[in-house]
């Protein structure tokens, strides 16, 4: 029998403290069940706070591989609601499996305005399949990783 996961860990910068306040009123509001967007009776991903030299960071993670990327999208988007900031924050997620199963292994990643709460998300194989199955976009050129790319102009 197989397991399977959906695996992140991301940080959620916040340079002033009523950002921080912010963070942490939604999450008790999460916790005690007050918050009618949240279908789930239990959060599927943790946070943790940390003090940097340039203000407090949210740890964002899931700690046994069953974390829910739409629940940390929400999370981000309510929060631009209450405390809304400059920019865009994202993370990227990973769907693994304990076994070598064919189409077991995949991942995602989302974009949120923390200004506006709207979001951008894609799949990867989604995105996969439609670059097999039909033309590239015009400006979408299929590249290397990033840490592929970067040992390749090293080596030249």
């Amino acid at each position: 029998m197989a397991d399977y996961y959906t695996q992140f860990s991301v940080e959620l910068p916040m340079s002033e403290p009523e950002q921080v306040n912010a963070v942490r009123k939604l999450l008790c509001d999460w916790e005690s069940g007050d918050l009618p967007e949240v279908e789930s009776e239990w959060r599927s991903f943790q946070l943790e706070f940390e003090e940097r030299d340039n203000g407090t960071i949210a740890w964002i993670h899931d700690d046994a591989g069953d974390g829910s990327p739409n629940e940390v999208i929400l999370f981000v988007q309510l929060l631009a609601e209450r405390s809304p900031c400059e920019g865009r924050w994202g993370f990227s997620w990973a769907f693994t499996c304990s076994k070598p199963r064919v189409d077991s292994f995949g991942g995602g990643a989302a974009v949120v305005d923390r200004k506006t709460g709207e979001c951008w998300t894609t799949d990867a194989a989604e995105w996969m399949t439609r670059t097999l199955d039909g033309p590239m976009l015009p400006g979408e050129p299929l590249r290397p990783p990033a840490s592929q790319r970067a040992l390749h102009a090293s080596a030249n």
